[in-house]
């Protein structure tokens, strides 16, 4: 099937600069192509792999793109190259009643390649030139986009109930010689991209998507936290980008929660170990005030399950369901000023609920203002109390800031940061609120010696001490 790209209406161009002049073309009006989910269904008989079985079916597929899904390798940039030496697009490839989610990465340069195809072809002066401007950019992705929707995948042994990595190579060494050729439909949307020219060479190998987003398995336990499907998730606000306000479908109107989704953009399989981490330690701290309280748990079935009538699939964890505080966070608070009494009340608080993450031996790590929220009655609330989910420079004690990995240091160590971070913490809250009356806090916890601050216990007792004295009364601030 492959010969038959040499001729014929829409058979490989004549050289390069051909291409060169259609790319040109194409450039100015590939602005005009949106990128929304585009389907193609592949209708030609498809020779079948020997000693492969594949469903009749297969001979008729849609090829759905999922959108934003296309990367790109940017380290050519800083290598002055003309092009990413990776390329990548998400696609799900389905039947009437099955589907295969894939990754096609096409690995190389380009450009490179049909430099060595067709070496006097290429306009004078172009070689060596970073080719990132915005219509490059999208010229790379239509053209995967239109490489893709050629793909026989009728031919192809797609992975079920995951993700399917698809990685093609231009057959340049004897390496890339062994791989299985590529097949692909006549189409005349290949035609009209840079890869016609080397489509004869093209070469695939399949694996797992070691990038994919990994949804761990839902094991019920005696939680009492209640079970929530993704289905049931309505957002109303991104927040930011994994974490959205949203409402139930089946909630009381106006009730509104936080949902902390596993999928993100820029998704690293740490992820997934930060949410589990988050679960447990919210569970284990389901009862303790001033501690965001986990609302619900969000399942699904496996997204990546082959076959969709199946009712009886996986089912895995999306996500979590946390209480919405609508008074803001305390970074914004500062911004406004604190009132004295308010400081030392959500010091108080603060201290207690960090005070019990170490009694559980638990730490925080990312102890700063935008990581405590306001409830409706005034109260502090601590969130993100996964302890791995990352640090921030500044909020880390000086004794550990060069360290790779502060997670895996001692829990005493861990604690001693979690010390010195609400040191700094009430430094912030009494600039804010123009008092004096914490210093004694702020220069015992935040001592350089991390052997001599003072815990949490006593903080609080102080903390106590400093409320009676004053004979703070009134109301909290509301925000």
């Amino acid at each position: 099937m492959l010969e038959e790209f040499g001729g014929g209406k829409f058979g490989l161009f004549s050289g390069v600069a051909c291409l060169v002049q259609l790319v040109a073309r194409r450039s100015s009006s590939a602005t005009k192509r949106e990128d929304r989910l585009v389907e193609r269904r592949i209708e030609e008989p498809s020779l079948m792999k020997p000693n492969t079985e594949v469903p009749a079916d297969m001979t008729r597929l849609r090829v759905q793109f999922i959108p934003s899904s296309y990367t790109e390798d940017q380290g050519f940039l800083s290598l002055g190259h003309r092009e990413p030496s990776s390329r990548s697009h998400r696609a799900v490839v389905s039947s009437h009643d099955r589907q295969w989610h894939v990754k096609v990465t096409f690995k190389g340069e380009l450009l490179s390649q049909l430099t060595l195809t067709r070496p006097f072809s290429l306009p004078q002066g172009s070689a060596g030139k970073p080719t990132n401007s915005k219509g490059e950019g999208l010229r790379r992705r239509l053209d995967l986009k239109s490489l893709i929707s050629c793909i026989d995948f009728g031919r192809l042994t797609l992975l079920q109930d995951t993700v399917t990595e698809i990685e093609l190579t231009i057959a340049a060494n004897k390496d890339s010689q062994r791989l299985e050729v590529l097949p692909l439909s006549m189409r005349p949307e290949l035609a009209a991209t840079s890869y016609n020219e080397v489509a004869h060479l093209l070469r695939y190998s399949i694996r797992e998507d070691s990038s994919r987003v990994i949804y761990p398995l839902y094991v019920r336990d005696s939680s009492p936290v209640r079970e929530i499907w993704a289905d049931d998730i309505q957002k109303k606000e991104d927040i930011s980008g994994a974490v959205y306000r949203v409402q139930l479908s089946n909630a009381a109107a106006g009730q509104e929660y936080i949902f902390k989704a596993i999928d993100r953009p820029f998704y690293h399989p740490t992820d997934t170990a930060v949410i589990q981490q988050e679960l447990r330690n919210l569970k284990d701290l389901f009862r303790v005030p001033n501690i965001v309280r986990l609302a619900g748990i969000v399942i699904s079935t496996n997204p990546y399950q082959t076959q969709k009538s199946c009712k009886d699939g996986l089912v895995v964890l999306r996500g979590l369901l946390l209480e919405y505080h609508p008074g803001g966070t305390l970074e914004e608070a500062l911004k406004i000023g604190i009132p004295p009494q308010t400081c030392i009340i959500w010091a108080t608080q603060v201290a207690a609920a960090l005070h019990q993450l170490h009694r559980r031996g638990i730490t925080h790590m990312d102890l700063k203002p935008s990581n405590i929220v306001v409830d409706s009655q005034g109260n502090a609330m601590l969130i993100d109390v996964s302890g791995i989910g990352g640090t921030t420079y500044e909020w880390k004690s000086p004794e550990i800031r060069q360290e790779i990995n502060p997670f895996s240091l001692p829990f005493r160590n861990r604690k001693w940061n979690d010390i010195w971070a609400f040191g700094q913490l009430v430094a912030k809250m009494a600039t804010s609120s123009g008092t004096d009356s914490m210093n004694e806090i702020v220069r015992a916890t935040t001592k350089d010696d991390p052997t001599s601050r003072i815990d949490l216990s006593t903080v609080t007792t102080m903390l106590k001490k400093y409320s009676q004295e004053q004979q703070l009364g009134g109301s909290i601030l509301h925000y």
